[in-house]
C-alpha cells in the first residue's frame, strides 16, 4: 500500500510536469525531484557508516567491465570497445562479467535479483548497482562498455587513488561527475555510501524514481565527502565526449586526430540513430568500431 502510494504520488508529478512547455525547467524540477526523494536515504547511508576494518590498496586495479549476455553475443561495437583497452593496457587485468559470473567477484543482495526478475529494476539500474557494489568492496576501475581506447590511460587517472570526470558546465540537473568511468585504489566513503543509498532506496521502494538516479546520488554524496571529492582532479566530462559529438558524422582524419589529442578515453554508443547526414559507411562510427550487428 504504502509504495502504491508513492508511485501515484510520483506519477501525478511526471504529469505536471508535462505540461511545461519550457524544457529547462522541466529538467531542473525533475532533477529538483529527484534529489528530494532520494536525500533521505543518502542521508541514512552517510548516518550509518563505518570505516571498513580493512582499507585496501591496490596499484594497478584491474578494469571491469559487464555485458549481461555475455561479450561472445555483444555487437561489434562493443567487441571493438573491449579490444581497444586491452590493446592500449595489456599489462593490466581485464575483467569481462556476464550475468553468471557476477558471484564469483561481489555480493548482491537476493531482493535485487528478485526485483531484476520482476522487471522491476532495468539493465541499466543493475548496471549501476553493480558497479556501486563492486567499487563499495574491491580496488577496480569501472568501464562502461560503450567505452573506447584510444591511448593508454593518463597519469591524471593512474596516479590518483579515486577518479571520476566531473561535470564543469552547469546543467538542470546538476550532476557532480560522469559514473561511466570510475576508478578507485582504495575503499572510499563515498563509494560505501553509495552502494547502501542505492540498497537503502530499493529496500523501500519497488520502483524507480527516476533513470538518473546513480548520477544523482554520486551528486548528493559530495557534499557529504566534500574534502575527498576536491582532492579529485578536475577534468570535463566532455573531454569524453568529443567522438559522441561527431560519431555519425562523415569521418574526417584530422578532427579524429586532434580529438585523440584531448583525452584517450571516449563514451560512445552502439545504437544507430534512424536518419543519417551520410552513409553509414562514411561515419566516425563505422570507421572507429566496425560494421554494427545489434
Amino acid at each position: 500500500m504504502k509504495n502504491s502510494f508513492k508511485k501515484i504520488l510520483n506519477n501525478i508529478f511526471k504529469i505536471f510536469i508535462a505540461l511545461i512547455p519550457n524544457k529547462f525547467l522541466r529538467a531542473k524540477l525533475k532533477a529538483d525531484w529527484t534529489k528530494f526523494y532520494l536525500k533521505k536515504y543518502v542521508l541514512l547511508a552517510v548516518k550509518n557508516y563505518k570505516e571498513p576494518e580493512k582499507k585496501l590498496f591496490e596499484n594497478t586495479p584491474p578494469i571491469i567491465q559487464y555485458w549481461e549476455q555475455g561479450f561472445q553475443n555483444a555487437p561489434n561495437a562493443i567487441k571493438t570497445c573491449v579490444k581497444s583497452i586491452n590493446t592500449f593496457e595489456p599489462e593490466r587485468k581485464h575483467i569481462l562479467l556476464d550475468f553468471k559470473k557476477i558471484e564469483d567477484y561481489v555480493e548482491i543482495p537476493s531482493f535485487i535479483y528478485d526485483y531484476k526478475r520482476q522487471g522491476k529494476i532495468s539493465y541499466a539500474q543493475f548496471s549501476d548497482i553493480l558497479r556501486s557494489c563492486l567499487l563499495a568492496t574491491m580496488p577496480c576501475i569501472w568501464v562502461d562498455s560503450t567505452i573506447l581506447f584510444t591511448g593508454k590511460m593518463p597519469d591524471y587517472i593512474t596516479k590518483n587513488d579515486f577518479f571520476m570526470y566531473k561535470r564543469i558546465k552547469k546543467t538542470p540537473e546538476n550532476f557532480a561527475g560522469a559514473n561511466y568511468f570510475i576508478s578507485s585504489k582504495t575503499i572510499n566513503p563515498l563509494l560505501i555510501q553509495l552502494k547502501d543509498s542505492i540498497l537503502n532506496y530499493w529496500k523501500d521502494n519497488d520502483f524507480l524514481i527516476s533513470y538518473f538516479t546513480h548520477p544523482h546520488y554520486i551528486s548528493l554524496l559530495t557534499k557529504y565527502n566534500k574534502k575527498l571529492w576536491d582532492s579529485i582532479p578536475t577534468f570535463d566530462k566532455r573531454l569524453t565526449l568529443q567522438i559522441s559529438d561527431v560519431l555519425f558524422e562523415k569521418y574526417d582524419e584530422e578532427k579524429f586526430e586532434e580529438i585523440k589529442k584531448l583525452c584517450p578515453i571516449h563514451k560512445l554508443t552502439y545504437k544507430i540513430p534512424k536518419k543519417l547526414n551520410c552513409k553509414i559507411e562514411e561515419t566516425f562510427y563505422t570507421k572507429l568500431l566496425g560494421e554494427n550487428n545489434a
